[in-house]
């Protein structure tokens, strides 16, 4: 949702209501996609316990739409009327609250995935690629571990400089 409540400690609940049909159809002549909405569900009882900075915690209710798996939905642009009553509690006096109820509406385009399930796909191949990242970052820091002691066995050992005896000239031993 696009509006914000200030709440005590951030809570609320809601009952969405979501209607979704194929853009351009008039809403008379649109036939409705079904569609499962849920959304936050808070329950704070009749008391609540909250330090003075959590009495006006700022919240964006949002509203959570499972399409159908349906293939003849796919690459479909939908029109998506979203409604939501929300309910939260609102601090009155010093130590009282009551609960507050507000209805927010919301209208959508959406551009549908060409096939159903492309959201998971996606988070499929996203986890696959950041796996497969970590693995290539470890073989390289074992190739430059292993170059690294290779160029190691080659150096010449160290000599040591103490302030008591004069550094060697050029050409002579130490």
């Amino acid at each position: 949702m696009t509006d914000k409540i200030d709440s005590i400690k951030g809570y609320w609940r809601g009952r969405p209501s979501v209607s979704v049909h194929e853009e351009g159809a008039t809403a008379s002549k649109a036939k409705g996609i079904p569609v499962q909405a849920t959304t936050n569900q808070n329950d704070w009882g009749s008391s609540i316990s909250a330090k003075s900075s959590e009495k006006h915690s700022n919240s964006t209710p949002w509203v959570s739409v499972t399409m159908p798996d349906d293939p003849a939905l796919g690459g479909k642009t939908v029109a998506c009327d979203v409604m939501l009553g929300v309910e939260y509690p609102e601090v009155t006096g010093s130590s009282n609250f009551q609960t507050v109820a507000t209805k927010m509406n919301r209208n959508l385009t959406l551009q549908l995935a060409s096939t159903p399930g492309a959201g998971g796909s996606y988070d499929g191949w996203w986890w696959e690629g950041t796996v497969l990242g970590m693995a290539v970052l470890l073989v390289c820091a074992q190739i430059l571990v292993g170059m690294s002691r290779g160029l190691q066995r080659k150096a010449n050992p160290p000599r040591l400089l103490s302030p008591n005896r004069p550094a060697p000239n050029a050409g002579q031993p130490a």
